[in-house]
């Protein structure tokens, strides 16, 4: 019975997170099985906006967001503000690949308050890679927090 009503808590979920995205397409996610429906709904929908930073920064800390902006840009100035530097690396993501579906390969629940996400991710032109995330709980909500 509890298999189900996670199936079904999933379901709304993912139809849920369709309806955030408008400009982009939906990034198909795959076996997500996380404990925790709002831990699910946090990975679902970064990934389905993983294309555009103003939609996916909403489910990570700035300090991933200074991240990312420093890894794709090789600024590690520090005198940006986060409005800036999603300016930015807006910009410079237009002419980068797409996701276009990822896997959930593994949930590792390091504590109530930090898992580890392993994912395979695929890209429009069909090349996967594998990476991992860090997901911190912040005043009650997931969010993403590092990627390694």
């Amino acid at each position: 019975m509890n298999h189900f009503k996670l199936g079904i808590a999933l379901i709304v979920m993912i139809l849920l997170c369709s309806c955030q995205v408008s400009a982009q397409p939906n990034v198909q996610v795959n076996g997500l099985h996380a404990k925790n429906s709002a831990l699910e709904l946090t990975i679902a929908s970064y990934f389905q906006t993983f294309n555009e930073i103003n939609q996916w920064s909403t489910f990570a800390t700035d300090d991933f967001v200074k991240r990312v902006y420093e890894w794709c840009s090789g600024d590690r100035s520090g005198n940006k503000s986060i409005a800036e530097m999603k300016k930015i690396y807006a910009h410079i993501s237009e002419n980068t690949l797409d996701l276009v579906a990822c896997t959930i390969d593994e949930i590792d629940e390091v504590s109530d308050t930090e898992v580890h996400i392993y994912v395979t991710r695929k890209w429009e032109n069909g090349e996967t890679d594998q990476t991992a995330y860090s997901i911190i709980k912040v005043n009650e909500e997931w969010k993403f927090d590092n990627r390694f």
